[in-house]
């Protein structure tokens, strides 16, 4: 509805599309969905009339499909003859954090299922005798963000005033180490509870907020660098491409889950934590070369 009412504010290039399909693409890709839906639908048809159907029939494709769309769709822009120089140097660049925020939501997004099964069975349910449900724990990040997110944005501005502003690689490099550091911190009370014990709940708000502030370094800065990045051809779908980072650092949890990997162990953990730091560690020390590839975006 705001949309709609204020849309007329908006500047009229928001309405231009640079690349439009014809009516022969538009019919071609409508065909190409339209097979894709029936040969599924008789597939998955088949397997359940024969009782073989189980949930992995489902997730094992859709957890597949969610690495390698962004994969494929990555390496189309990128061979694309109709960019230049200057949009092919920032498309490389680009991989860079892609691969970095697939990394950091890999972790991040499991505040809904390691952490939310650690706050259920391993926890204490209560704070100065008030009980609540582990359920409760899932308001943290928006109240943390909520909170912080002035903060964040007065600490920028102040420090770009001074000329000592970090720059996205930077920022990247930060959110990456912050949430490697959020499951450094886990492991501590993990080994707490092997013993059955119910640890204080302040472990996970700190784990929450320690993830909170990383997500406010690298997630607005990754919205912005998309757009700023984006080769002109392929300004609206960049942004589907920055949220395909999110569906890549799922599936690849989805993925080992499905394996059979105990993502509620301390050694994944652990590995989990170490890849993160590790990433924004390599990020930072090749900043030089990733701000080269970016040209004049900082």
């Amino acid at each position: 509805a705001v949309f709609l009412a204020f849309a007329k504010s908006l500047n009229p290039k928001s309405s231009e599309v640079p690349n439009p399909l014809s009516p022969e693409e538009r019919k071609a890709i409508v065909t190409k969905v339209a097979l894709v839906v029936v040969l599924a639908a008789v597939f998955y048809g088949a397997v359940v009339a024969l009782g073989m159907y189980t949930l992995n029939w489902a997730l094992v494709p859709l957890t597949l499909a969610g690495l390698i769309i962004p994969v494929a769709v990555l390496v189309r822009i990128k061979r694309d003859k109709d960019l230049d120089k200057g949009e092919q140097s920032k498309m490389n660049g680009y991989i860079w954090f892609f691969v970095a925020a697939a990394i950091f939501w890999m972790i991040y997004d499991q505040g809904g299922s390691t952490l939310s099964l650690f706050a259920d069975g391993k926890t204490a349910d209560s704070v100065f005798g008030l009980g609540f449900s582990a359920t409760w724990y899932q308001s943290l990040n928006p109240l943390f963000v909520m909170a912080l997110a002035p903060v964040f944005a007065w600490l920028w501005l102040w420090l770009a005033r001074k000329n000592q502003e970090p720059n996205t690689i930077v920022k990247f490099a930060m959110g990456l180490v912050l949430v490697g550091a959020s499951f450094f911190v886990f492991i501590v009370p993990m080994n707490m509870a092997a013993d059955g014990t119910k640890v204080s709940p302040m472990w996970l708000v700190s784990i929450y907020m320690i993830q909170t502030i990383g997500e406010l370094c690298l997630s607005p800065v990754g919205l912005s660098v998309t757009t700023k990045m984006a080769p002109k051809k392929y300004a609206s779908q960049m942004m589907g491409v920055w949220f395909l980072a999110v569906t890549a650092g799922d599936c690849t949890t989805g993925l080992l889950s499905i394996a059979g990997v105990d993502l509620n162990g301390t050694g994944i953990i652990a590995l989990q934590a170490t890849l993160a730091a590790l990433a924004g560690f390599a990020i930072y020390m090749y900043r030089k070369k990733v701000q080269e590839l970016m040209g004049s975006v900082h």
